[in-house]
């Protein structure tokens, strides 16, 4: 029922916004789209809406209030792609080594 400040249309964030709102059989009102996370925080910082932003993009000390969302949905998946292990640096193979004993799901 809120204004809604977005990314820009084709961003996958905004995809996946428009598709879950679609889901629950609602149409965001959506008021203005920027180019960045930064962007949609200044907007909602104005006062233009609400935004939607990976907590990693909020500054300490930013001027917006933030709920944090615990919803199955909110959750989001990323996974690393590489080329052969035969080809990787020694850099890479060790990176894809550490992400894999922290983030123990990922699939190889």
């Amino acid at each position: 029922a809120q204004p809604f400040v977005t990314l820009a249309s084709g961003t996958g964030i905004h995809t996946f916004l428009m598709n879950k709102a679609a889901d629950l059989g609602i149409t965001l009102d959506v008021r203005i789209q920027v180019q960045s996370f930064q962007a949609v925080l200044e907007m909602v910082s104005a006062g233009v809406g609400v935004g939607l932003v990976p907590a990693s993009c909020i500054p300490d000390g930013a001027k917006v209030r933030v709920s944090t969302l615990a919803d199955d949905w909110a959750s989001r998946h990323v996974q690393i792609c590489f080329r052969h292990d035969d080809r990787l640096s020694e850099p890479a193979r060790q990176l894809i080594a550490w992400l894999s004993k922290e983030f123990p799901d990922t699939k190889k």
